[in-house]
């Protein structure tokens, strides 16, 4: 498994290959944050710092099943924070994943196809809709 780690500041980060750790210790902004692209699989995403994008950007896309920890002290953020496409994923959270509040689409987390949301003791996730489950799934809030 290939480790990636961002210490400075990028943009619109793109993971194209499988079994792929991605570390942020950094800021990673753009329009869309952290993209995991389709058909993969096997990939991990852990954010310690700020994933934040301004607009109708998604702070993190999920095209693929993969695992997302957003770490104590971690903020990711966007008009869709998260938002996990065409396989299950996972999503613990330990920080704020915060959604755009004022938009009626704006969510905090969203899973297209089922997932799996863990919001742990003193996390927030929040936006116009905190967590949109399209075809169902577990929330757990500790």
């Amino acid at each position: 498994m290939a480790t990636v780690t961002i210490t400075g500041t990028a943009a619109n980060y793109a993971v194209s290959s499988s079994n792929v750790t991605l570390i942020n210790l950094g800021t990673v902004g753009g329009t869309a944050g952290v993209d995991v692209g389709y058909g993969l699989s096997g990939d991990v995403l852990l954010n310690a710092a700020i994933i934040s994008v301004g607009g109708t950007g998604l702070g993190v896309r999920l095209n693929s099943a993969a695992n997302l920890t957003n770490q104590s002290g971690g903020t990711i953020s966007g008009y869709k924070a998260v938002i996990a496409y065409n396989q299950p994923s996972t999503v613990t959270n330990s920080g704020a994943i915060i959604g755009a509040l004022t938009a009626a689409l704006g969510a905090g987390v969203q899973f297209i196809n089922e997932g799996t949301p863990t919001n742990q003791l003193s996390a927030t996730v929040s936006g116009y809709s905190g967590v949109i489950a399209n075809a169902g799934g577990t929330v757990t809030n500790s």
